[in-house]
């Protein structure tokens, strides 16, 4: 059987339902403030900040991700090799490469950092913790 190392996951990273993340014998390093949504499927070893992965999207592991990169939805990689330089934004179905200028970075930021607060309102009250004893 064959066996992977864990998997470190940055700080405020928002991993949605059937999102998965595959781990390599390497390991998998993911950055901070990353979000996973429904069904993507990520195994690439170094992801870096920031990076937003959308729904059914597929980043294999000879893939590396550098920061502020958008795989869209339904992408996928499989057939890629290398590195998604910084502010990448993959879309349609030819998994056409484009740059990001930047603008908006802030706006980006601001709507991860609602989404967080969001959850951390929203997800004690829909999920009641109980004492085992």
């Amino acid at each position: 059987m064959e066996r992977h190392a864990p998997i470190r996951l940055g700080d405020n990273c928002i991993v949605e339902e059937g999102a998965e993340l595959v781990s390599t014998p390497e390991g998998m390093k993911i950055g901070d403030g990353n979000l996973f949504r429904v069904g993507c499927s990520v195994a690439s070893k170094q992801v870096g900040n920031c990076n937003i992965f959308e729904p059914k999207c597929r980043v294999p592991s000879q893939v590396c991700v550098a920061d502020f990169c958008t795989v869209g939805a339904g992408c996928n990689l499989m057939q890629d090799e290398g590195t998604l330089t910084e502010r990448t934004v993959v879309y349609g179905e030819e998994n056409t490469r484009r740059l990001w200028s930047g603008e908006g970075v802030g706006q980006r930021l601001a709507q991860h950092a609602k989404q967080l607060q969001y959850l951390r309102d929203t997800l004690p009250q829909a999920h009641k913790l109980r004492m085992i004893r």
